[in-house]
Parts: structure tokens; sequence; C-alpha cells
């Protein structure tokens, strides 16, 4: 009987947990990184590739309007929102879309306003689209890096 009709699971673990994926018996893992996955019992090395980190910066331009506020506290607000927000929903391979992370504003601020959104791996930041990240990658943010200002 043929080893490859019968695909043996591997957990990869990764930064947002383990998942099961499946490769055929006597297939080699590549990679330069490895572990010793033990869920089988054989105590086999498994080698894997690490996402590499890309730190953004990003930028955010906000117009106050009627009803909303222009502090400090304000900034410092949206600023943690949308740091947090982004690092916890961009995995490996997820391209920053500068429109989402503006979503975030509303869960910290209230009133009109006008926003503009610069994503980039340089600063001053200058991307308003879809900055790509390929799947080798993995989006990082960071409040240092993330600057508001409300005018």
């Amino acid at each position: 009987m043929n080893a490859m009709m019968f695909p043996i699971p591997l957990y990869i673990g990764l930064r947002e947990g383990a998942r099961e994926v499946e490769k055929g018996q006597g297939i080699g893992t590549v990679g330069n990184d490895s572990a010793i996955e033990t869920i089988t019992g054989d105590s086999n090395v498994v080698y894997f590739t690490r996402p590499v980190d890309v730190p953004l910066y990003v930028e955010i331009d906000i117009t106050a309007g009627e009803g909303f506020t222009d502090s400090v506290a304000q900034e410092t607000a949206i600023r943690d929102e949308v740091v947090a927000w982004a690092n916890a929903n961009h995995a490996a391979g997820d391209d920053v879309a500068p429109a989402m992370l503006l979503s975030r504003i509303p869960a910290v601020a209230s009133g009109r306003y006008s926003a503009v959104i610069r994503v980039d791996d340089v600063t001053p930041a200058v991307t308003t689209g879809i900055f790509a990240i390929t799947d080798r990658q993995v989006a990082r943010f960071d409040t240092s890096r993330c600057t508001v200002v409300i005018s």
C-alpha cells in the first residue's frame, strides 16, 4: 500500500495558536527553524519558517467637527485603540487596509470628524491605500510608531 495515501497530521504552532496541516508520509519538512513534534509519539523534527515582523508607522490626521474633543487624552485613546486592534487582527500575510484602522476611531471617540490615515514601513508614512504584506511577513504596530494629530 502506498504510504502517500495516509497523510499524517502535523500541528504547527503559530502566534495565533496551533493549527493542523497534513503532509504525506516520507515527505520532509523545510524551513529555517525547527521544533520537535511529540503529538504522534515519534518525536519527529519539523522544520518551518516563521514570518518576519514588518514594523509599520501609522499617522492619523483628524479634523475635529461638532462635538469632537480635541485633547491629548483623546489622541492617546485613539492611538491605543488603533494599535491594539491592528496587532490583534493582522496575521501573517494579511495586507493592511488603512480604512479598517480608521473604523476603530468611533470605539473611543464621539462627535463629527474627518480623518486621513497613512501606513508605511518608513517615516513619515505616505501610503493611504492598501499596504501589501507577503505571506512570509506579519505587520506589527506599536504606539511609539503611531501618531494622532487632531486639528
